[in-house]
């Protein structure tokens, strides 16, 4: 498999691993603990959602830098790593999820890191033709 498909392939898959993430998440907090429900609770009605809301175009950013890799864009790299740095710093909070989601989230991060480097050493994105030019 040649890098171009190897980076298609892995942006997939990270697609997949986040929407899993999220679906698991969701379904499997009500078997938390009580305490651990009651705190989510109480966080749910602090202002933490306008901090969730500010991220909402970073969110998009990471997108459309993903869909562009899809594509092959040499933009969508650089979109793609500032997204992904960003969304990267953590916001001073404890996240409470079950393990299974919390692997899968891991693991989009550890294919994140492997896009990105196969985006920026590796000649995935090179323009057609630029590839068979030697100096």
């Amino acid at each position: 498999m040649n890098t171009k498909n190897t980076l298609r392939v892995l942006v997939i898959l990270e697609w997949i691993l986040i929407i899993g993430a999220i679906s698991c998440s969701a379904s499997l907090e009500s078997g938390l603990p009580e305490d651990l429900q009651s705190w989510l609770a109480s966080e749910e009605a602090d202002g933490s959602a306008i901090v969730a809301f500010s991220f909402i175009p970073v969110l998009i950013g990471a997108l459309v830098g993903s869909i562009g890799l899809l594509f092959l864009k040499r933009w969508a790299a650089w979109l793609y790593l500032v997204c992904t740095i960003i969304l990267a710093v953590p916001v001073g909070q404890p996240v409470v999820e079950d393990s299974i989601s919390a692997a899968m989230d891991e693991i989009s991060i550890l294919i994140a890191g492997i896009i990105i480097g196969i985006s920026f050493f590796s000649t995935a994105l090179s323009k057609v033709g630029s590839q068979d030019r030697q100096p």
